[in-house]
């Protein structure tokens, strides 16, 4: 298995819950230690603007590491408006491929889920116009709606790839196995979350409705060879470190079970 991990996720949340940290160079180097490949980079609203990615010359020494920049300021109402859009990425997409990073992420998910032929002709446009103006960035979706909405969407967009959020899926009662069958080409990335079908909660300890061991057998079937990126729950009493070590080991034992 190939792992990443969120932005965050091996720091204490103080400064929110996945926002880019102050000490940010210790997570990559904690990476390293953890036999974690990657990090996806998140801007969200707490350090948009103002994010290191942007002003710090020392990010050009991890680019490498970075998996994909993903836009948490599209979580939003607003993210169906095309001024909107480009006002949150086409200045910053200047600046990440800059730095010789070649992958994005845009979320349209919970505020922004995509529900109506509306809101699926206004984002294919979106995209259609930011693939024209980068068209050597790899854009990834990270999507909770209907399988028949994301089918209609890369239908229209198919350079377009996805982020396979396994939690949000879950508590958007949605069918791991078909949406593994349907649209696996197009997966390169599956976001490891265990939510609660029912409230959404986020879980540790695998106490969630996430189906992990369907999940891994459905892409173990197929081969898959590409991220899979921890975004797990945190456990207030242990060490994050050690929590997010003690995850790795376990998916991959129960990866591998699926491998027999």
């Amino acid at each position: 298995m190939i792992f990443g991990i969120i932005q965050g996720r091996l720091t204490k949340p103080i400064e929110g819950h996945q926002t880019t940290p102050k000490n940010w160079e210790r997570e990559f180097d904690l990476c390293k230690k953890l036999n974690i490949d990657y990090i996806e980079w998140n801007i969200d609203f707490n350090k948009d603007r103002n994010n290191p990615l942007f002003f710090d010359p020392k990010i050009s020494n991890y680019s490498k590491m970075i998996s994909s920049v993903c836009f948490d300021t599209l979580v939003c109402n607003d993210s169906f408006d095309e001024e909107y859009f480009r006002n949150q990425t086409y200045d910053h997409t200047e600046k990440i491929r800059k730095l010789g990073i070649r992958k994005v992420t845009f979320p349209f998910l919970e505020s922004s889920q995509i529900r109506t032929a509306g809101d699926i002709k206004s984002i294919v446009k979106i995209l259609r116009n930011y693939n024209k103006k980068f068209p050597n960035m790899q854009i990834n979706l990270e999507l909770d709606c209907k399988v028949e909405t994301i089918d209609s969407i890369l239908s229209e967009i198919n350079f377009c790839f996805l982020t396979y959020d396994t939690g949000n899926l879950t508590h958007n009662n949605i069918d791991h196995e078909l949406y593994i069958d349907k649209f696996f080409s197009k997966i390169n990335n599956v976001h490891l979350k265990d939510r609660s079908l029912l409230t959404g909660e986020s879980f540790h300890d695998f106490k969630g409705d996430t189906p992990f061991l369907e999940i891994f057998k459905n892409l173990s079937l197929r081969n898959y060879n590409n991220i899979f990126t921890l975004q797990m729950a945190r456990k207030n009493d242990m060490d994050e470190v050690e929590l997010n070590k003690n995850y790795i080991s376990k998916f991959r034992r129960m990866y591998e079970e699926q491998n027999i």
